[in-house]
């Protein structure tokens, strides 16, 4: 019979699976989900490979269809394994965690035999579904997300490092900057970045730039520091730019809010005489892009930054409610039209 044990749902999920796998307990219900599928698949490697869960094994049946048959998956966790501790079953992006409600699986998973490991690997999940809030009572739910800008940071310098090589911080900041902020894209960037950079053993912030093609998120920074420095003309161009490279209005929009709301912060740590340490460690930046921050908010009143933050929430609610024209070329006009007005505020009071 499973156990209740909500537990391992609060630790890491890293560090759950680490610790299961070091002690040699399983549960017998996981659910393995999140952002980052480079963590999902190599923790649930290490898992299979614990419990012997290999392709071919007569104690392993693997779904990966969408709506596998239930009462399959029953009778597959009931049979006992065969001169092995343990049974797996793994069912992979099933949609049973984001669409109508499985009474029949719901109602089996208390009773799920000590002698198989059920496993779920989901990548979109609906945390108010009965079968979530099943696997949170009696298994673990594990999401892994991909770390923030310090973790991958150490993460990349480790990977340079097994390499042979070793890597500038600038560089670390330049790859998440350029890259899609996944960790699969990111170590194809490495890839390169190692083979072109081998012979000299060090990776600097030219190399970068000149491998790995700038996102949107680069241009929004550069957009940033032309509106802060009311140069028309460059905004115009950068915002172009975005558009060329088919960028959503909305998504652009919520990367200026989300600047001018990391800008006010600094601000705000920047009048109560925060230090630049402080800063980076409040608002868990990674070092590179807060000195981008620091200098930029220097060029503002904080009541003037809270302004262009509002303006921004204002147009996302007019966008989102039909107001500011329901088309995507209304949407870009009024973007360009708000990009043009934070241009003309004054940055002082």
């Amino acid at each position: 019979m499973a156990k209740k044990d909500t537990d391992d749902n609060k630790k890491p999920a890293m560090t759950v699976i680490k610790e299961h796998i070091a002690d040699g307990t399983f549960k017998t219900l996981y659910l393995f989900t999140g952002n980052e599928p480079y963590l999902r698949k190599q923790f649930l490697g290490n898992l299979l490979s614990a419990l012997g869960a290999e392709d071919g094994s007569m104690n392993f049946t693997s779904y990966s269809n969408s709506k596998p048959d239930v009462k399959s998956i029953i009778a597959d966790a009931d049979t006992m394994p065969f001169f092995a501790d343990k049974r797996v079953i793994l069912v992979e992006e099933s949609g049973f965690f984001n669409s109508g409600e499985n009474d029949e699986l719901i109602d089996y998973l208390p009773n799920l035999p000590e002698s198989s490991v059920l496993i779920f690997h989901e990548t979109e999940v609906d945390k108010r579904t009965k079968l979530y809030k099943a696997v949170v009572k009696y298994g673990c739910a594990l999401s892994f997300d991909t770390p923030d800008d310090n973790m991958l940071s150490a993460w990349i310098k480790s990977n340079v490092k097994n390499a042979g090589l070793t890597i500038t911080n600038g560089a670390c900041y330049a790859i998440l900057n350029n890259s899609e902020h996944d960790m699969i894209s990111i170590l194809n960037e490495l890839e390169k970045l190692i083979g072109y950079c081998y012979d000299k053993k060090i990776i600097d912030i030219p190399d970068v730039n000149l491998l790995c093609a700038k996102k949107v998120e680069d241009k929004i920074f550069e957009l940033l520091d032309a509106i802060s420095n009311q140069d028309k003309k460059s905004a115009v161009v950068l915002y172009n730019d975005l558009l060329l490279l088919r960028d959503d209005p909305m998504h652009i929009l919520a990367l200026i809010q989300r600047n001018y709301n990391l800008l006010s912060q600094v601000k705000l740590m920047q009048k109560n005489n925060s230090d630049f340490n402080e800063i980076v460690s409040t608002l868990k930046l990674h070092p590179y892009p807060a000195k981008k921050y620091v200098n930029q908010a220097k060029a503002y009143d904080y009541k003037v930054l809270l302004r262009c933050y509002d303006m921004c929430i204002d147009l996302n609610t007019r966008i989102r409610s039909g107001l500011a024209g329901d088309t995507a070329k209304a949407r870009e006009s009024s973007l360009e039209t708000l990009i043009l007005n934070l241009i003309n505020m004054p940055t002082k009071e």
